[in-house]
């Protein structure tokens, strides 16, 4: 916590915080999808066949977790971490802030959401996934303007409502 309104209270006294906010933002989601590559204990197998990409993936970071075999970070842990900056990272890469984002902004965004999605596919984790498409989803109506096609296409409004029942 100390850390966060230290940054904060940092970036207040830069003379462009918002574009200050965003390289803390980019910076830290790398740093985050470095540390779960490696140091998640890749040992799961649940819905895509990944052992041969696991089995490539070192272990640097153990001691974390006595629930995992060699002791590394749950991949449910990753997941959860990943999920909290994946839509900052769609709204920063979809320019959805209406402030001028630089070109090298814009491909670490780029970069940072890539690594981020790759390391949240890796995880296997369903609510990871879940938590993410929900994260999203604001991001890309607002980004994609779909308020205006949603009121022009009264079908998308119907198959979402089916879709919803049909999985409830």
């Amino acid at each position: 916590m100390t850390l966060l309104f230290t940054v904060s209270s940092a970036l207040r006294a830069t003379p462009r915080p918002i574009e200050s906010a965003r390289w803390v933002v980019l910076g830290g989601a790398l740093w985050l999808a470095a540390v779960g590559l490696v140091g998640t204990d890749w040992f799961t197998r649940k819905l895509l066949p990944l052992q041969p990409v696991y089995d490539l993936l070192p272990l640097l970071i153990r001691g974390m977790s006595s629930l995992t075999p060699n002791s590394g970070i749950h991949p449910n842990q990753t997941a959860g971490a990943l999920v909290v900056l994946l839509p900052v990272l769609m709204a920063i890469t979809a320019g959805t802030f209406k402030h001028s984002i630089s070109r090298w902004q814009q491909a670490a965004s780029t970069v940072a959401t890539t690594a981020v999605l790759v390391i949240l596919v890796l995880t296997q984790s369903r609510s990871g996934y879940i938590a993410a498409l929900i994260g999203c989803l604001p991001i890309a109506f607002v980004s994609l303007d779909l308020r205006r096609r949603l009121r022009s296409h009264p079908a998308i409004w119907l198959a979402g409502i089916g879709g919803a029942l049909l999985i409830g």
